[in-house]
């Protein structure tokens, strides 16, 4: 039986177990918000999804759109750059394996870019944002 969910899953694996981006992000990969006290860490969230009908009820394909970014308290944004190339380069054309989910992957694309700083109103540090949003091409095989 496929699960959406698992998409989501096999995404956010796909991050967390990339040393370079762990090296880049040390506090890791979080779906929708990271926990008190992280400063270098990637957010995922679902940003849209859709199904194409085929016959008899059937889905012929998902899209499932992500926002992804780096977020890094940093006075250059040259970190949160690096880190949103290194998402770029772990997801931009990769067919990803969703076989767990019940899924074949068909592309996976950046669609948009994101990049913008944000000013900490407790303290005026500086949080830099930089990803995209992701889509995430894939049947369900069952």
């Amino acid at each position: 039986m496929s699960d959406s969910g698992l998409v989501d899953a096999a995404v956010m694996e796909v991050l967390a177990n990339d040393a370079a981006l762990t090296a880049l992000c040390p506090d890791g990969v979080f779906w929708g918000r990271a926990p008190a006290g992280a400063t270098a860490f990637v957010i995922a969230a679902l940003f849209d999804h859709s199904e194409r009908p085929a016959l008899a009820g059937d889905t012929l394909y998902e899209q499932t759109v992500y926002l992804i970014k780096a977020v890094i308290l940093a006075s250059s944004k040259t970190p949160t750059r690096t880190a949103a190339a290194r998402i770029h380069a772990l997801l931009h054309g990769a067919v990803l394996d969703l076989s767990p989910a019940g899924y074949v992957a068909m592309d996976c694309r950046r669609l948009e870019r994101v990049a913008y700083p944000e000013i900490d109103p407790v303290n005026s540090a500086t949080w830099h944002h930089a990803g995209g949003q992701y889509a995430v091409m894939s049947y369900p095989v069952s």
